[in-house]
């Protein structure tokens, strides 16, 4: 549900939707594959927090690897638990 839900947002979100692609995997890094960058990686923090309810700080942010869906998934996975 976490994945299916990113990948709604990186598919219709303006920022994003000309960069992502559904051929993406759930493993690949979004940096590499052109479709996160500095601003994207505000506006998708902004998002998880707001759909998941969830806040992150710094050091989250700092000390965890949101370049793949995967990645994202378990952080906010451990973050509702």
């Amino acid at each position: 549900m976490i994945i299916e839900r990113l990948r709604g947002f990186l598919g219709t979100e303006p920022e994003f939707k000309k960069k992502f692609s559904e051929q993406i995997k759930d493993t690949d890094s979004l940096v590499d594959q052109g479709v996160l960058d500095s601003f994207g990686m505000i506006l998708l923090i902004a998002f998880i927090e707001q759909t998941f309810e969830i806040n992150m700080d710094t050091e989250e942010l700092l000390n965890n690897d949101f370049t793949t869906l995967e990645n994202i998934e378990k952080f906010v996975q451990k973050k509702l638990s």
